[in-house]
């Protein structure tokens, strides 16, 4: 006769000879997150060392280091803001005194932050506070930003994120920034600059420093503080105004606007002109500013929606071509 058909018996295992509990287990670590590459937890360690003091920063490669880790979350403003508490302060501190003169990550970094609007807002804003402190602080670093500005050594761009990292220091209400001679002297610079939209940034950083002689100050800051950009887009519109951009459809008179985004529009990814109260020295007239708002903002509503599509169509049909 033929051998038995072995039962399941005390031991868990099946009839074939298998074993239930380990089975379960399989399944259980199909279920278990991936782990954490290599590269991310040592860079995750590296910064944690850094802010338990465990390791330092000692010369200018170290401090590029740095902020070549934190570069890698430039796309993501949400998970880079949040390395930014009490204890990195001072490692961002030391690293920028490093790296003086020299401000060209700095400035990185603060342009990254300024793409995320919601950083200035809610659980992160504090965080993104806690970074520019750290800026403020570092030894010389405000006077050498300061020297650059009002001499004229830094480009448009880099014009819109300085103002906004002073917008969102003077929004924290603190004395120290509110009284600090070197952003006053930057806001001035802002005030009798003739560059394009200087005029406009001048008025909002006025109402937050309070750098002219007003009777109810309290009460205009209170009334005007929430015309204040939260966001640095919302600066740089300011900077640049109509017929400045670098596509054949951006007009400074409303009536030459095609309708109808051309290719060259297209192909820019600077954000059109979208008139605001952020912008009154466009245009003089209250009528004409009037349609010219209203034309800008229906055509963009019309158009800004689909624009992504058709940008999409046109590097389609180009790669036909190649």
């Amino acid at each position: 006769m033929g051998k038995k058909k072995q039962k399941k018996g005390a031991t868990g295992k099946s009839k074939r000879g298998g074993n239930p509990d380990k089975s379960k287990k399989e399944n259980f670590l199909w279920n278990v997150p991936s782990p954490v590459p290599k590269s991310s937890r040592r860079n995750t360690s590296y910064l944690d060392k850094l802010k338990a003091g465990e390791k330092k920063l000692n010369s200018i490669r170290d401090a590029q280091q740095l902020f070549r880790i934190l570069a890698r979350d430039y796309g993501n403003c949400v998970q880079l803001v949040l390395k930014f508490d009490e204890s990195m302060q001072s490692v961002l501190s030391h690293a920028t005194n490093l790296l003086h003169p020299d401000l060209t990550e700095p400035l990185k970094l603060l342009s990254a932050f300024g793409e995320e609007e919601s950083l200035t807002q809610g659980i992160y804003k504090e965080r993104m506070i806690s970074c520019f402190e750290s800026f403020f602080d570092a030894e010389a670093f405000m006077l050498k930003l300061t020297e650059l500005l009002t001499s004229g050594r830094l480009d448009s761009s880099d014009h819109s994120t300085i103002a906004w990292f002073l917008l969102q220091l003077g929004k924290t209400g603190n004395e120290k920034f509110l009284n600090d001679s070197l952003i006053k002297d930057m806001i001035t610079f802002l005030r009798t600059s003739t560059g394009q939209g200087f005029p406009a940034l001048y008025e909002q950083l006025e109402v937050i420093f309070q750098v002219s002689d007003e009777k109810d100050k309290e009460s205009s800051q209170k009334d005007l503080l929430e015309k204040v950009p939260v966001s640095l887009e919302a600066a740089r519109q300011i900077m640049r105004p109509p017929g400045t951009r670098e596509h054949d459809n951006d007009k400074a008179n409303f009536r030459a606007i095609s309708i109808v985004p051309t290719s060259s529009e297209l192909r820019c990814k600077e954000s059109p002109f979208l008139p605001s109260a952020f912008n009154p020295e466009h245009i003089d007239n209250k009528e004409a500013a009037a349609l010219d708002r209203q034309f800008r903002l229906m055509r963009q509503d019309l158009i800004g929606v689909v624009k992504e599509e058709l940008r999409a169509e046109l590097k389609l049909h180009q790669k036909d071509f190649v």
